[in-house]
């Protein structure tokens, strides 16, 4: 008897203890423990909730855009929603909020890395470990996502539990992230918050040096190119959205290096990627560049990322071709 009271005891002093412990990451600022990335997201969400903005033009897709397009070289009712790691997934709940809380913009240049056009890359450990999307958002995110045909009956239970967990910050999920912050980030991610506001959304992004003699390929790519039912949904979902709000949509491709050019050739995803933009291009009625720009490789930051001059020289060129 002395035993199972004990035990319970125990078992009641942990749950306790659990809670406590949830509640107070409850309480702890997030910028204050999340890395380099969470201020981009946080900005973002801000920005498009806030309320009150007339942008006539907006970028959309994740970090090739965020960091390859300079807003201010286009216009000042510019601003660049994208985010860093995201698929058409988050952007469409992105373009949701901010046409909720905002006047719509006249048109929408979107562009995404072809690795996020058929993987879901950085969703759990971003987007949903960052707290982006409303418990109701997430929820309608899974029923789509755990439909997708490379996950099996048995790993889904299991993935939507992890999500729910982390929605509800539970200790398990962000103990080692909060020991490691020390609670020290916030000044690093202010400073990353602010100079995104000021840049008009553009992300700066940390060069690596000699980032060619260290390339690896991505082992997304060497998995080849296939279409990915949830991002294709959530994609048409966007275009579906636009066009209610009479918002004109070009799905643009930002430049690649020629090193990534042939890792993409020779593991047949550039052909597969093609074939896919084609497809797309059948169904909807809207300007879909079908074509990977190449460029000198040093015009780039690492492996898929623009240096500054490279963006400024692909901004120009955008502004050029649409007359904007």
């Amino acid at each position: 008897m002395k035993d199972k009271t004990y035990v319970f005891s125990s078992l009641i002093i942990f749950i306790c203890l659990f809670i406590l412990l949830d509640i107070v990451i409850w309480k702890i600022p997030p910028m204050r423990y999340f890395d380099e990335e969470y201020p981009y997201w946080k900005e973002q969400k801000d920005y498009i909730t806030e309320g009150g903005k007339d942008n006539e033009i907006l970028f959309m897709g994740d970090s090739v855009i965020k960091v390859g397009i300079l807003p201010e070289i286009i216009s000042e009712k510019s601003y660049n929603i994208a985010i860093g790691g995201t698929t058409p997934v988050e952007m469409y709940y992105s373009l949701n909020a901010y046409l909720k809380n905002n006047k719509p913009p006249k048109k929408i240049f979107m562009a995404f890395s072809p690795i996020h056009y058929s993987h879901l890359e950085w969703y759990r450990t971003r987007t949903v470990y960052f707290h982006y999307l409303t418990f109701d958002e997430m929820m309608e995110a899974e029923n789509i996502i755990l439909k997708d045909d490379d996950l099996s009956f048995y790993e889904k239970p299991g993935l939507l539990w992890d999500d729910i967990e982390c929605f509800l910050r539970f200790p398990n999920k962000y103990y080692l992230t909060i020991r490691n912050s020390k609670l020290k980030r916030n000044i690093e991610n202010e400073e990353k918050y602010l100079s995104a506001r000021e840049a008009q959304g553009k992300m700066f992004f940390p060069p690596v040096l000699n980032w060619e003699l260290k390339y690896k390929e991505n082992e997304y790519v060497t998995k080849g190119f296939q279409k990915r039912k949830s991002i294709d949904y959530y994609l048409k979902q966007i275009l579906t959205l636009a066009k209610a709000n009479n918002i004109e949509v070009f799905i643009i491709q930002m430049p690649i290096n020629k090193i990534t050019n042939e890792s993409f050739i020779e593991s047949g995803y550039s052909e597969n990627f093609t074939n896919y933009m084609e497809e797309l291009s059948r169904e909807t009625d809207i300007s879909i560049e079908i074509n990977l720009p190449i460029y000198d490789t040093k015009l780039f930051d690492d492996y898929m990322h623009l240096s500054k001059k490279g963006a400024e020289i692909y901004t120009k060129n955008l502004k050029e071709k649409y007359n904007l």
